[in-house]
């Protein structure tokens, strides 16, 4: 089905399509809005067949306020689950990306999130990793700050097995002033507690 509308207000077209088949159901739907406030894209894509769910969703907003794109992913599946979402701002205030991937299999589960946010007053990058799998716990955390007053970055890594607890933390700050550095590692096992500063 195709419905298309055009007014003086603008332009609109609307797409929907499904397909049902013993193999499984399809449905695809695109909405175009173009007016002169500017243009909307949505688009979804639902395909389930006894193989598993997948889900694409994607929605495109552009203004003379800025673009906006959010983009996400699912599919679900015996093998596991995987959910991928992405959205991007860009506006005259400056760029911001967030950026998330979540897997669970019957292996453990695993998130990745980056979020990125550039404006005039600098720049910061947030990198989170967790992975959690019968081997153990892994989490990684990275935050980058970028600013006319100078760079931060911190790091943190945490390790936990059945061998023991492992946690490294990372500081460095640079200024017109100076540079900092601090660096603490904990390990701690059967064997006994380290700490080192």
């Amino acid at each position: 089905m195709n419905i298309i509308t055009c007014t003086p207000e603008g332009l609109s077209v609307y797409t929907n399509v499904i397909t049902c088949t013993p193999e499984g159901l399809s449905v695809y739907m695109n909405v175009i809005t173009c007016t002169p406030e500017g243009l909307s894209v949505y688009m979804n894509v639902i395909t389930c067949t006894p193989e598993g769910l997948s889900v694409y969703m994607n929605v495109i907003t552009c203004t003379p306020e800025g673009l906006s794109v959010y983009m996400n992913i699912i599919t679900c599946t015996p093998e596991g689950l995987s959910v991928y979402m992405n959205i991007i701002t860009c506006t005259p205030e400056g760029l911001s990306v967030y950026m998330n991937v979540i897997t669970c299999t019957p292996e453990g589960l695993s998130v990745h999130m980056n979020i990125i946010t550039c404006t005039p007053e600098g720049l910061s990058v947030h990198m989170n990793i967790i992975t959690c799998t019968p081997e153990g716990l892994y989490v990684y955390m990275n935050i980058i700050t970028c600013t006319p007053e100078g760079l931060s970055v911190y790091m943190n890594i945490i390790t936990c097995t059945p061998e023991g607890l492992s946690v490294h933390m990372n500081i460095i700050t640079c200024t017109p002033e100076g540079l900092s550095v601090y660096m603490n590692v904990i390990t701690c096992t059967l064997e006994g507690l380290s700490l080192c500063t």
